[in-house]
């Protein structure tokens, strides 16, 4: 949760300083189901949402978004591996597994968070989710200052 909260706050600083941006056009992918798509409506940020079927621990999303994303961003460096924990801030307790990847857009001063988690009943540790239901969250950002943000999120890009 601690892991979860620290992020969240330095996106809610992001979203307070940046201005409005034009936004990549960044597909869904082909078995996408629950599709949602949100700007904030402060316009410093867009997000898509989804869900697919995908026995853990796929990485299929991380491929597609790797391949689909485009030239003119740079993936940050990242572990490509992940993380599980246990989450009690909402209504109901839960087990996460979690990947996170990032990429940067310095001409255009933007950066995209790509999050695919695994959510399991109750916080007590599972080596596998107790689902294969995968959830994608992707987000861009746009940023006035792109190298503070990177260096506070303690990126490599």
């Amino acid at each position: 949760m601690i892991k979860n909260l620290g992020i969240l706050i330095a996106f809610y600083i992001l979203s307070i300083s940046a201005n409005a941006a034009e936004w990549s056009n960044i597909p869904f992918h082909e078995n996408a189901q629950n599709k949602n798509e949100y700007v904030f409506s402060n316009s410093a940020a867009k997000q898509i949402s989804y869900e697919i079927k995908a026995k853990y621990p796929s990485l299929e999303i991380l491929s597609f978004y790797k391949k689909s994303i485009g030239n003119k961003w740079s993936i940050c460096k990242g572990k490509e591996q992940w993380d599980s924990f246990g989450d009690l801030a909402g209504e109901s307790p839960l087990f996460i597994h979690q990947l996170i990847q990032y990429w940067v857009n310095y001409s255009e001063n933007k950066f995209i968070m790509l999050a695919i988690k695994y959510e399991s009943q109750g916080s007590e540790y599972l080596e596998y989710p107790d689902t294969n239901i995968q959830k994608v969250f992707l987000v861009e950002y746009k940023e006035n200052d792109l190298s503070q943000v990177l260096k506070m999120l303690k990126l490599e890009c």
